[in-house]
Parts: structure tokens; C-alpha cells; sequence
């Protein structure tokens, strides 16, 4: 701010003549003048430096007038938020920070200001060390604000039921919360997910020990129970600089408790959400792959009945178009869920009586994570057989183009995939090489480790055998034709 906007501001919070955020201010006609020139005075000039460095939000006189700021702010259409509160402002302080330095916590602490914004509030209050607040009611400030509101917090609620706060923390903390339920039950009343927000004096939630987070599958089947789902936004609580509850399921590695299909399902929505929250670090423990297959696969009904009509269509569009699909993903779809290739062969029948079938490029199609190809997909669930099966009927050549030209996501050929589930028998079929043995070693014997060479050498001979008969036999019976 410059030194008229620092006048006008000074003399609204009652700074006297003699206030050294006035120390470099001259009282003459070119001060006067500079004062008739003052436009609109804005938000961001109260919260900016004084010419001679200081913030006013360092004086306590400030805070004890801190409405006048308000009404200022108001002229120009403008809300001091909790946000301009908390953001640094001089020397890495931001006006909450000059508040304790300046003994005006209680000041600052107003409830009026508060309603509405009782979250920010509660964040702001426990980024305060512990000592520097001792000195401040602020569970009374608390209920005072949510009196404001025209409600009453939980504690509040617990309270009024014989319900020990500190109870409610420890049983959750211990992963046993049967006394708990017991009492709530006797009010009508059942475990929510504000009694595991409920914080210490240090900001920290009830889940902040290794023995909570074991429980948690029975913390979370009691609360989902009562309605109380918990989402991504619940996960990522926490208050001032205290650990989420994410972040602590992850330090107890316990993320496992949290992205399952149980969790979340019919909610796929927020497991992706929840998922985009994560680190990388984080995220490479976590097979969100797996999870969110199995929370879209929970939400798909694969209907096998006798009247069904199937079609490669409904097989290849994607199951919802209302999750965000993860950077790197493709849409998932049902030709790439377990409980489809589980029934593969019903599924071929299905589409055999609505006279279609899947093509090489069909089972080529992405899905879910680095938008895997879904032949690959299938192959690690076990259906390896299945999918050449597929191939093959479909008319296309198993040549180098299909068992070293097609690739995963992580750059694996269809051989070398097929060597990993140990499927290198399903190459071993001499029609399959007739005619074209020479290949046979090229594109297979050649690019196969030697420990599944030696594993397999007598079926190779057996293989290149049979398929160089089947060609004489055929080259024979040419001959005889002509």
C-alpha cells in the first residue's frame, strides 16, 4: 500500500499520530494531497506491506479493530475470507502468524467472523503450535460459531448423551469401538464419520495408530452400515499440519484398506479421484488397475440368461462415462473385466448365435490401465488358450506381425507373454506351421529364452516334424490331383 491508502487504513483502526507504522510518513500539504487522490482502497492493499515494510496485521490494535477492515473490504464489494488470513504475507508470516506474535488470538478467534466457515477455522486454529493457543477457549468458540449456524456440533451431540469425547478417540484409536456403539445405541444414535474426524488438541484424527488402521475393515462395514460412506474428500481430512487419513493409512501401509472394491462400490468415481491425490510414489503401491476393475466389474451385470442377445458392440463400449479416466488409461470396458473371460465360452456361444465373433482387432482393443490391450488382459487372468483359440478361428495367421509385432503396455510381445504364462504349447500345433517351418524357428525358437528351449526342445522336433509331413503330405496329394 502506499502512504495515503496507509493513513486512510491506519486512522480506521485508531493508529495515532505518533504509530510507528506512521514513521516515515511526513504531515504536510503533499501528504493532503496524496489523500485526495485515494481511490477505492482494495483488499489487496490492506493486506500488502506499509512503506516502511510492516504489515498492520502485526499489531494487536489491528486485530481489536478488525471489523473496521472488514467494512473497508465491503465498500469495495470485496470478503476478507479465511484464505487472505492464512497466505504469507511479510517475512513468511501470514497475518494468523503476527496474531500470536501480537497476543490476539482471542480477538482473532471471533465466532461472528467464523459461521460458515467452521472447517477453515478449525484448519487454521490447529496450524497454531499448541503452547502459543493454550490460552483460548476453543471448544468454546467452537459450539458459539455453530450456535450461529443454528446447529450443534458432534461434540456437542456426544456431550448431551453422556458420550466422553476423549472415549469416543481412544476406543477408535484401539480399533474397538464396542462400548461406543453400545452407548450410541442407547440414544438412537450409531457411529459417524464425524466421531473419526473429531480432533486432538494437536489437530490429529482418531486413526492415527497402526492398530486403528487393522480395524478399519470393521470401522468402515459399521459406519457403511448406517449410511455414513466415506469419499474421497473424508480421506483427505485433516486439520492444520497433522497427517490425513490417507496419508496415515500409507505410514502404517494400510492403503489396502482403503482401495478395495468393498469400499468403494458402485463408486468408481471416487476411488479414481481419491487415486489422482496420490504421490507417484504412493500411487506405484497401490493396484488401482486390479481395484477399479473390480469396482467397475461389481457394477456390471453380465447377464448369461438363455433370452439374452449379446453382440461384440456391447462387449467393446465403455462401462461409465461418468469416472475420469486416469491419465494413461483407456475407457474400461467389458471385454476386459475377469468375470466376462470367467464365462468366455458362454460368451462366444452368445455371440456365435447372433452370428458374430470376435476378430484379432476386436481383442486388440484397450482397456483400464496404460490402455492395455485386452487380449493381453485376458492372458494374465489364465484365458491364454481362449484368446489364440480367437485368433485363429478368426482367420489370421500367427506369424511375426501377431506374435512379435503386438505389444502390452510395457512393450512385451504376444510371445514372450505367452513364454511368462508358460503357454508356449499353444504354438506347438503343426497345421499351425505347415508350410512355413522356417518361420516356425525364426519367430518362436529364436526369440524364446533357452531354459523354455530346453524345457520344450522334444515338442519343438515333434512340432517341426509333423508340419513339414503335413506339407509333403499336401504337396503329394497336389501331385496326384494333377
Amino acid at each position: 500500500m502506499n502512504k495515503a491508502q496507509l493513513l486512510i487504513i491506519g486512522m480506521a483502526l485508531g493508529f495515532g499520530k505518533d504509530h510507528e507504522v506512521f514513521a516515515d510518513i511526513e504531515w504536510d500539504a503533499d501528504t493532503a494531497a496524496d489523500l485526495a487522490t485515494v481511490g477505492t482502497i482494495e483488499k489487496k492493499d490492506i493486506f500488502s506491506a506499509a512503506p516502511n515494510g510492516k504489515s498492520i496485521f502485526s499489531f494487536k490494535q489491528t486485530w481489536s479493530n478488525f471489523d473496521k477492515l472488514i467494512e473497508i473490504a465491503a465498500k469495495n464489494g470485496e470478503t476478507i475470507t479465511c484464505q487472505d488470513l492464512s497466505k504469507s504475507l511479510s517475512d513468511s508470516k501470514s497475518a494468523i502468524d503476527m496474531a500470536v506474535e501480537a497476543n490476539a488470538l482471542a480477538i482473532v478467534f471471533t465466532p461472528s467472523f467464523w459461521v460458515g466457515h467452521m472447517s477453515e477455522m478449525e484448519n487454521i486454529w490447529y496450524s497454531i503450535a499448541t503452547f502459543k493457543r493454550k490460552d483460548v477457549d476453543f471448544n468454546k468458540i467452537r459450539e458459539e460459531v455453530a450456535a450461529l449456524e443454528g446447529r450443534k456440533t458432534r461434540i456437542a451431540q456426544l456431550e448431551e448423551m453422556g458420550i466422553e469425547i476423549g472415549d469416543v478417540r481412544s476406543e477408535l484409536s484401539r480399533g474397538s469401538f464396542k462400548d461406543i456403539k453400545e452407548k450410541l445405541a442407547a440414544h438412537g444414535d450409531h457411529l459417524r464419520l464425524e466421531d473419526l474426524k473429531i480432533p486432538y488438541d494437536d489437530g490429529d484424527h482418531a486413526l492415527i495408530s497402526k492398530t486403528a488402521w487393522d480395524s478399519f475393515d470393521t470401522i468402515a462395514a459399521e459406519l457403511m452400515q448406517h449410511g455414513e460412506v466415506p469419499d474421497a474428500d473424508f480421506f483427505l481430512f485433516k486439520r492444520g499440519e497433522r497427517d490425513s487419513f490417507l496419508k496415515k493409512a500409507f505410514t502404517h501401509n494400510a492403503q489396502d484398506k482403503i482401495f478395495n472394491r468393498t469400499l468403494f462400490k458402485g463408486r468408481p468415481g471416487e476411488l479414481t479421484k481419491l487415486f489422482d491425490s496420490l504421490s507417484d510414489v504412493d500411487k506405484d503401491k497401490v493396484d488401482i488397475e486390479t481395484v477399479l476393475s473390480e469396482v467397475m466389474e461389481d457394477s456390471f451385470t453380465l447377464d448369461l440368461s438363455e433370452e439374452t442377445v449379446m453382440s461384440v458392440k456391447d462387449l467393446l463400449s465403455p462401462l461409465s462415462s461418468e469416472i475420469k479416466i486416469p491419465e494413461g488409461w483407456a475407457p474400461i470396458i467389458p471385454l476386459g473385466l475377469k468375470d466376462l473371460w470367467d464365462n468366455i465360452d458362454v460368451v462366444i456361444q452368445k455371440l456365435e448365435e447372433n452370428g458374430q465373433f470376435l476378430s484379432l482387432d476386436d481383442l486388440k482393443t484397450p482397456s483400464g490401465l496404460g490402455a492395455e490391450p485386452v487380449l493381453f488382459k485376458a492372458i494374465r487372468m489364465g484365458h491364454a488358450d481362449q484368446v489364440m483359440a480367437m485368433i485363429a478361428t478368426s482367420g489370421t495367421v500367427i506369424d511375426e506381425a501377431v506374435l512379435l509385432g503386438l505389444k502390452d503396455s510395457q512393450g512385451n510381445t504376444l510371445l514372450s507373454v505367452l513364454e511368462e504364462a508358460e503357454k508356449i504349447e499353444l504354438l506347438l500345433k503343426p497345421e499351425m506351421w505347415a508350410g512355413r517351418t522356417q518361420d516356425f524357428i525364426s519367430v518362436v525358437w529364436d526369440n524364446i529364452s533357452a531354459a523354455t528351449q530346453a524345457k520344450n526342445r522334444t515338442a519343438f522336433e515333434d512340432t517341426l516334424t509333423k508340419a513339414n509331413t503335413m506339407m509333403l503330405r499336401a504337396h503329394g496329394l497336389k501331385l496326384q490331383v494333377q
